[in-house]
């Protein structure tokens, strides 16, 4: 039996944009979740989202209380994973 590697990079890439966007949205469910960001066993989230959100905080003003930085960052994060499995997709047929 001979497993196929051929569509690996794109499902791995698939994979790792969709595990982001998950940390994405789990730091954006932590403020009703009342997780602290600052626990060490957490800390991860932040740190691994904080250079997205921060890059988007420059650009996306926030209006009132509301903060579309995260919103902005998952669509992002999207279409940047569907541009990249487009394009692996396409080098692996």
């Amino acid at each position: 039996m001979m497993i196929s590697l051929q569509g690996l990079p794109m499902r791995a890439a698939y994979v790792v944009f969709t595990l982001y966007m998950m940390v994405i949205l789990l730091r954006w469910a932590s403020v009703y979740l009342q997780l602290d960001l600052y626990n060490p066993r957490l800390r991860w989230i932040k740190t691994t989202t904080d250079p997205l959100i921060n890059l988007v905080k420059r650009y996306v003003p926030t209006l009132g209380p509301v903060d579309f930085s995260v919103l902005v960052a998952l669509l992002i994060v999207y279409v940047l994973r569907q541009l990249t499995v487009s394009v692996l997709g396409g080098l692996f047929v």
